[in-house]
């Protein structure tokens, strides 16, 4: 999205069909007019719209860390590690930052705070449960089993409601899971890429 890499920021939170749309001209521009989609986090929000407004566009979708926007799966707070913190949100502060040490991060790019908060008001209200069942595309959807920032259930709600969507709960990982465990991460897609079978073109 805007303000993510090294792409300019825009001046005010555009619409998702709108990110959609930029991001499929951007692979056009790349040559690939057919392409793999991961999306992670937020971006797993956008690459779900994406696969829905150019379903022949997306050959396999992989989404790691994310949800369907508002109708998310919450966190049960009342988990024994977070009851023994006298804030919850702090343990979910801690747990963020453990996750944001490390070489692994040399090259990231953060985006400025101001281009964050115009990517999260973006999604502000969108819901992708609707359109999921009519999501055909081979799916696979990660999830980190101590993510304090998207509920690990999160993916069995997406998975559930894609027909053609597996899910893999990625044991003691955080929400930043292919920055922190890319090994593994990488040999769940390759399982992935190596069994599903690649999505045929339709007209939309």
């Amino acid at each position: 999205m805007p303000g993510s890499g090294l792409t300019e920021a825009s001046h005010m939170p555009l619409p998702p069909p709108l990110l959609a749309r930029m991001t499929v001209e951007a692979a056009r521009q790349l040559g690939a007019p057919r392409f793999d989609l991961i999306g992670l986090s937020i971006g797993g929000a956008l690459a779900q719209q994406v696969t829905l407004q150019y379903r022949d566009r997306v050959a396999r979708l992989v989404l790691a860390g994310t949800c369907s926007g508002f109708s998310m799966m919450p966190h049960d707070w009342s988990e024994d590690s977070l009851l023994a913190t006298m804030n919850p949100f702090l343990a979910v502060l801690n747990d963020l930052m453990s996750d944001m040490t490390g070489p692994h991060l040399n090259e990231l790019v953060a985006p400025a705070p101001a281009a964050m908060a115009a990517q999260f008001a973006s999604f502000a209200g969108w819901s992708s449960l609707p359109f999921l069942p009519f999501v055909q595309t081979p799916t696979l959807v990660l999830a980190g089993a101590r993510d304090r920032l998207v509920a690990p259930s999160n993916a069995l709600q997406l998975a559930t409601f894609m027909p053609n969507a597996e899910h893999r709960i990625l044991p003691d990982a955080g929400h930043l899971f292919p920055f922190t465990e890319p090994e593994r991460t990488a040999s769940h897609i390759a399982r992935f890429f190596e069994t599903a079978p690649v999505a045929e073109t339709v007209s939309v």
